[in-house]
């Protein structure tokens, strides 16, 4: 028997049963009961919506709800984790996912994956041990780069709705001013005039919360505490204010909109600053470079002897001079 097939001969068994198992393991996941009987009608609406935007939620359901709950009831080491999934989360509009769905979910994924990633690894040239250090690194690494992705989507999401903001205000300020209705029918023509956009999306989810029947006062906390910014909590607390005191909301629109442009206008002039400064360090050591080389240029043609001078030429310009007349 050769025994350098023995590695190979090894991987093939072990990818063959792998391939069993995982096709008898769909099957079996495929027909388990998704929910429980007598399980409320929300939550049945929850998991399906679940499904609809996880293929692999879809499958590995049976798998990952009761390990979901046990974690959520002794999370250990895993509630700071816990607390950055669930702040993307809310921002990015998927209430209806608890935290330690997504997490099991993720972790059941890098097991998969991983497993997969060693294997083709192995088999395409790369041997045994590198696809084991492959599986396992994507093993531990992929639900904490999965959690960096939704994070800096929710960043961006916020940043967008940020920043569109002020025009929002500005009209809403003008329909107050023209006497059009109520807030909620300003917050409705504004998401009329930018759908398909976060802010859009965040007007909608306002709007359609006040038509459930939650107090305007109670949406608009929700949508500070969903953002977590700065500028909106402002926003929130200036129109629930000027609503309790019965004030003109125009005006607070207005002095918002304004504030928001202001410090916009102030951050760029102090990244401009900021760049400025950073770019400092760099010009020095180029301008310094260009003066060594000049200065290096000069000494060797002070130290180094002039090149003999052919008949009818002078050398008097020794170095620079040979370079300008094209010795």
């Amino acid at each position: 028997m050769d025994v350098s097939a023995l590695p190979v001969t090894v991987a093939s068994v072990f990818s063959a049963l792998a391939g069993v198992s995982g096709g008898i393991w769909w099957l079996a996941l495929r027909d388990a009961p998704r929910e429980a009987f007598g399980t409320p009608e929300m939550e049945t609406r929850r998991r399906l919506k679940m499904r609809r935007e996880s293929a692999s939620f879809a499958m590995l359901e049976p798998l990952v709800m009761p390990q979901a709950e046990a974690l959520e009831l002794d999370p250990g080491t895993s509630s700071p984790l816990l607390g950055r999934i669930n702040k993307a989360l809310i921002i990015l509009g998927k209430e209806h996912w608890h935290a330690t769905e997504w997490l099991v979910l993720r972790r059941k994924e890098a097991v998969l994956m991983g497993l997969m990633a060693g294997l083709v690894l192995g088999f395409g040239g790369f041997g045994s041990l590198g696809g084991l250090i492959a599986g396992v690194l994507i093993w531990l690494k992929f639900p904490e780069m999965a959690l960096r992705t939704e994070e800096k989507k929710a960043a961006l999401h916020r940043q967008r709705v940020v920043t569109r903001l002020p025009f929002a205000l500005d009209l809403m300020a003008l329909m107050q001013e023209a006497g059009v209705g109520t807030f909620q029918q300003c917050i409705r023509t504004v998401r009329d005039e930018m759908p398909d956009t976060p802010l859009g999306t965040e007007l909608a989810l306002m709007d359609a919360r006040i038509s459930q029947g939650t107090s305007q006062s109670e949406t608009m906390r929700e949508l500070a505490k969903r953002m977590d910014d700065n500028d909106i909590e402002n926003l929130v607390l200036a129109v629930n204010t000027a609503e309790e005191k019965g004030t003109r909301l125009k005006d607070t629109l207005r002095n918002l909109a304004e504030q928001m442009r202001l410090r916009k206008v102030q951050w760029m002039e102090k990244s401009a600053e900021q760049a400025r400064v950073h770019i400092t360090w760099p010009a020095m050591c180029v301008v310094v470079g260009c003066m060594i080389l000049m200065v290096g240029l000069v000494v060797l043609n002070a130290v180094m002897p002039p090149p003999p001078a052919s008949a009818g030429q002078d050398n008097s310009g020794g170095m620079l001079g040979g370079l300008v007349t094209g010795n």
